[in-house]
């Protein structure tokens, strides 16, 4: 019982350091786009391009890496076996170092071509600036896998910072220093933009690899004697400190459980390469005009993008939070409890996400124009798509949970299904909507990938097991304060904006839509205190609740 108490408090620890440093990493990266935006303009186009084309390597080389070594780790340690975590570690630091390597490579062999496709040669500098971060990246994962694998969450988190911060530090410093004291053309500025980019994960790879000297001289990866009657680890071998594994076999393992996780990440990162691949040429047929669609584009994946990726932050640390539990409650038999758990996070991830897809579709417009001060074009070309894309908020949860929940039952092949079948929605939408209503046609293939995505996990997650799902308290009533938020905070800004600075107006019809939403949901007992269990300070704020009669039992 102390050993599980000392397991739940060392997730719930390290789902609050990841979630702190995911906020940190939001923050940095906004503080880095606004006034990058600025300074660069419609060049912002190219950053964007060769950002999305390193996503998409980045993604495919590195998506299950850190998951698989922790796994292979913590299974070595629990057997004793300290020379096997010590082959693990030393093979996937090889193979993977080799694949970032091989990745830096085929990226600057194929810059100039990739750049013509997607920007006419634009951005061809942008991605030879990209191109070192694949192998530094490839590093870093295996670092953080191998760090998880002892339970120790702050190296991931830390170095992810040290990657925000020294993006959004050397990135502005660079640019400032090429455009105002060399006087470059703004692709050199764009470019070295990007190369800050490649600095940052540069420190966040060296920090990573220095720290590991500081945690062993602590005694915190050493590697315990197995408990006395122990059986067979994952690989069939008896628990022997002196036991080791080929690298044959380690690789074999390694991918087993990295390839199904990473072709689920490779999939999902093509929505946004397809348009930032197409959507450019795209408009630029619609417009008849190069450079109001790079323009265009610019502004969409600047502005848009950014805001919409900004609710992620407190979806993915429930879904990190949920697999564990889901798998320990099947492996032992208690079906109704993961069944529970699933339901539980799909109500969380729904009270979260629908007020935020709703408000940022409605006040789309007002929200770029308070955080994007000065630019007052990026209002209007990319409010209206903006409103479209905020809508992909609540799917886009609704697949995170999923994608986590099929994960954990053990059907992690299913999320690669459901997201190609997607990824095919959008391809044939994009190609049909953007010539026939121009900048709206990506963020409505946005959504058709995302609302077919989620549709196939729930077939696939519903078919393997009995989910019983309160509908009214899940989504219903959740939609319904929503609804509401979202109508009082726009009447809320229309009057106020007529009255106070802008910036003042939205504060005001923010406050009052989080207030009107917590009268419609808390009431009607959306929430119980196992819900809050899911959040960040989920205890403290059930503590709250218990003096009041707004809260739902479990």
């Amino acid at each position: 019982m102390e050993k599980k108490k000392r397991f739940g408090q060392g997730l719930v620890g390290g789902v609050l350091i990841l979630t702190v440093a995911n906020l940190l990493v939001k923050i940095f990266g906004f503080l880095y786009k606004v006034p990058l935006n600025r300074m660069l303009g419609d060049e912002m186009a190219n950053v964007n391009a060769a950002y999305s084309v390193y996503t998409l390597l980045y993604m495919i080389s590195t998506a299950g890496i850190p998951v698989a070594v922790s796994v292979m780790v913590s299974g070595a340690r629990a057997a004793g076996q300290e020379s096997t975590v010590q082959r693990i570690f030393s093979v996937s630091v090889t193979v993977i170092g080799l694949v970032g390597a091989v990745g830096t490579a085929l990226l600057l062999a194929l810059a100039r071509p990739v750049s013509s496709l997607n920007s006419g040669g634009d951005s061809f500098l942008c991605l030879l600036a990209i191109a070192p971060a694949l192998f530094f990246i490839c590093l870093c994962s295996v670092y953080r896998g191998y760090y998880q694998g002892f339970g120790i969450m702050t190296p991931t988190a830390v170095s992810e910072v040290i990657e925000a911060f020294g993006k959004m530090a050397l990135g502005l410093l660079f640019v400032t220093l090429v455009s105002r004291r060399l006087s470059a053309g703004t692709h050199l500025a764009a470019a070295y933009s990007v190369f800050g980019i490649t600095i940052g994960i540069g420190l966040g790879a060296l920090y990573l690899i220095a720290v590991r000297r500081r945690y062993a001289a602590r005694g915190m990866l050493t590697v315990p004697a197995p408990s006395d009657g122990a059986g067979e680890n994952a690989a069939g071998k008896e628990k022997s400190p002196a036991s080791t594994e080929s690298t044959r076999s380690i690789l074999f393992r390694l991918l087993a459980i990295a390839v199904p996780i990473a072709l689920t990440s490779g999939v999902m990162s093509l929505s946004s390469l397809i348009d930032s691949q197409l959507m450019r040429p795209l408009l630029t047929a619609y417009y008849l005009d190069a450079s109001l669609a790079k323009a265009v584009f610019s502004d969409y994946s600047t502005g848009a993008v950014t805001l919409f990726n900004m609710p992620a932050v407190l979806i993915y640390p429930i879904c990190c939070a949920i697999v564990p539990y889901i798998t320990a409650a099947r492996a032992g038999g208690r079906q109704e409890e993961a069944e529970s758990i699933i339901a539980s996070a799909l109500r969380i991830a729904a009270i979260l996400s629908l007020p935020a897809s709703l408000g940022m579709s409605i006040l789309a417009r007002p929200i770029l124009s308070v955080v994007f001060l000065g630019d007052a074009d990026m209002a209007l070309r990319a409010g209206g798509p903006l409103s479209v894309l905020a809508l992909s908020v609540f799917p886009l949860a609704m697949l995170a949970v999923t994608n986590a929940s099929l994960q954990a039952c053990g059907r992690q092949g299913k999320p690669i299904v459901s997201m190609s079948a997607g990824v095919a929605v959008k391809l044939v939408s994009l190609f049909f909507f953007t010539p026939r209503i121009g900048a709206l046609g990506a963020p409505l293939s946005t959504l058709l990938f995302y609302v077919t995505a989620v549709l196939l996990n729930c077939f696939f997650l519903f078919r393997r097991i009995d989910l019983k799902l309160d509908v009214q308290h899940s989504f219903l009533l959740p939609l319904l304060g929503s609804l509401s938020a979202a109508a009082g905070a726009y009447g809320v800004y229309g009057f106020a904006v007529t009255r106070l600075p802008s910036a003042v107006a939205l504060v005001f019809a923010l406050f009052f839509a989080v207030l009107l939403y917590g009268f419609v949901i808390l009431p009607g007992g959306c929430i119980t205190r196992e819900d809050l269990s899911f959040l960040p300070f989920g205890g403290r704020i059930g503590k709250f609740l218990r003096k009041t009669p707004v809260s739902k039992e479990e």
